[in-house]
């Protein structure tokens, strides 16, 4: 059930036609055999009847389906001028017929249901308060399988391309997937309220798991790690921060060792994760381990 409305359910059900009519026994169409197949999918099976008629069988399946969940079946009085009862034959000739009461029948208001594509489905938003009055939009829903939507800073959205592969982590439930990158937006967006603002600028990243993702994860945030490019071997790597550019134009580090400072010109490579690859130049020295200055401490008026 998705609301209520005066006392009366609004159910969904699984289906591509959306409801355009009420549906009653007698009735015959695409949408009764709709009506059949989504009570069936949810345990209430109108097998009975033939496809696309609105018979018996489909009329006590409803029937169940509204009992299961706690309502009575809407009713509507046929259509057909109500039958005259003869009197007996004994009566006297004063004696008049007799009309009997009208026969209510089970009926499918068109305002009680709302078909979606796929089950499960999941209430994005509800608009309604209770106590108001209803109208406009009510709520929401969003089906079919997840995707992931990520965001990435100028600088890196030109390592993307699309069908690149990514790991999917949520912190959360401890959950990983892996999926691909589906589109790459080439138009920024800024932050929205509860985002770093400092980043700026954000290219907008859609990615298809490759699995059907739980729809527990629906609003959640994950970890995305896209591989743009590999070493393919182990390399030095210091921080983006500690290079620098001499007057030559060469890049260099500086190197803090035993209270002293010396400068080693390297090659720079790629980066990822605030750290750049570096190669010193033939004759220079540079080693794993070795200490190099990123900034300046102004607390201490000292570099660091």
């Amino acid at each position: 059930m998705l609301v209520e409305i005066s006392g009366r359910p609004v159910f969904v059900l699984q289906g591509s036609m959306p409801a355009y009519r009420d549906l009653a026994p007698g009735m015959e169409g695409s949408d009764v055999t709709q009506l059949q197949q989504a009570l069936t999918s949810a345990g209430f099976t109108a097998s009975g009847d033939p496809r696309g008629v609105f018979g018996d069988s489909t009329r006590s399946a409803l029937t169940r389906f509204y009992r299961a969940r706690g309502y009575t079946v809407p009713t509507t009085v046929a259509p057909d001028e109500p039958k005259l009862e003869m009197p007996d034959l004994k009566a006297t000739e004063s004696s008049a017929p007799t009309r009997t009461a009208p026969v209510p029948i089970p009926t499918l208001p068109v305002s009680e249901i709302v078909y979606v594509p796929s089950i499960p489905a999941v209430v994005e938003d509800v608009k309604a308060r209770v106590g108001s009055e209803a109208g406009g939009e009510l709520a929401t829903i969003a089906t079919g399988d997840l995707v992931v939507d990520g965001t990435v800073s100028p600088h890196e959205k030109g390592l993307l391309t699309v069908g690149q592969s990514v790991k999917i982590f949520s912190e959360t439930t401890g959950l990983e997937a892996e999926g691909t990158v589906a589109s790459v937006s080439k138009t920024p967006k800024k932050p929205e309220q509860g985002q770093d603002q400092s980043r700026g600028e954000l290219y907008p990243v859609k990615i298809t798991p490759r699995t059907r993702l739980p729809h527990d994860l629906v609003g959640e945030d994950v970890r995305l790690t896209i591989e743009a490019a590999t070493s393919k071997k182990k390399v030095l790597a210091v921080p983006v921060s500690a290079i620098s550019a001499g007057v030559d134009g060469d890049a260099s580090v500086t190197v803090r060792q035993d209270g002293e400072e010396r400068r080693v010109r390297v090659r720079t490579g790629m980066t990822a994760d605030g750290y750049i690859e570096v190669q010193p130049y033939t004759g220079e020295q540079l080693q794993r381990g070795d200490d190099v200055v990123v900034g300046v401490d102004t607390t201490t008026n000292g570099e660091r």
